[in-house]
């Protein structure tokens, strides 16, 4: 509507909490992000009312850009994703996380359809699969390219914000970093070292491991999607063209 956005949310597809977007929006101070304005329920619809945040949905210009341009892009979204972790805790988006981590992985072969080698494969990385204990953070939980902003200021782009928090939740950071890496890295492993240093974490052998399983624990993530946009035909591949490297040793 020119400077502001109305949502609407189908009742039928409603999260739990069905407004975690508005107490995020309400929560978050100094954030790029849109701002809330207002609130309420039109015959059994919730709306928000919000700002518009400035910018293009990095979806549409990704394939577009040159890999000079790629990396400060990443670098500015692992920074932001940083910046969200560190914001005040949320209590009312506390989940059971335990519980949430045992849920995906009892039901991950079936959420991704996964079959013969593709299975074993899977089902031998979710036996292995270790989380690295850490306090929880607000989640923004679908850091994808649809819900990043850019923006062209001169001859380079500038990541002006995130939308999108209807799913944000209280969890570990690593689920936030799972979705960027399979929709901005997608294979380039100078592109994934640099989003994951710039979240403040150190790229380990350890955290690669923990990281790539947790790709196929995200509550978004399909099988076909994920191979897809990294370029891995089958599993025995799967490690390589995911980091894009043969053999690497841990730093």
């Amino acid at each position: 509507t020119g400077d502001l956005v109305v949502k609407l949310a189908c009742p039928l597809y409603l999260g739990t909490p069905p407004d975690a977007e508005r107490r995020v929006l309400a929560h978050l101070a100094g954030f790029p992000c849109p701002k809330l304005v207002a609130h309420g329920e039109l015959e059994g619809w919730p709306y928000l009312v919000e700002t518009v945040l400035p910018g293009i949905p990095a979806a549409e210009l990704w394939d577009s850009l040159a890999p000079t341009e790629r990396a400060p892009i990443v670098r500015q979204l692992g920074a932001l994703i940083c910046r969200l972790h560190e914001q005040p805790p949320l209590a009312d988006l506390a989940v059971d996380w335990p519980a949430f981590r045992a849920q995906r992985i009892a039901n991950a072969l079936e959420h991704h359809h996964a079959t013969g080698a593709w299975a074993a494969w899977l089902a031998g990385r979710l036996a292995a699969f270790h989380e690295t204990p850490a306090p929880p953070v607000l989640l923004h939980a679908d850091v994808t390219a649809d819900h990043v902003l850019l923006e062209r200021t001169g001859s380079r782009w500038k990541v002006t914000g995130i939308i999108d928090f209807c799913d944000a939740m209280m969890g570990h950071p690593h689920y936030d970093l799972v979705a960027p890496l399979v929709c901005f890295a997608a294979g380039n492993g100078e592109l994934a070292d640099v989003l994951v240093e710039a979240a403040g974490e150190r790229p380990t052998a350890a955290l690669r491991e923990e990281l790539l399983t947790g790709c196929f624990l995200h509550r978004f993530a399909k099988l076909g999607d994920i191979t897809a946009r990294v370029g891995a035909d089958d599993p025995d591949d799967f490690e390589r063209a995911f980091w894009g490297f043969s053999e690497r040793k841990e730093p």
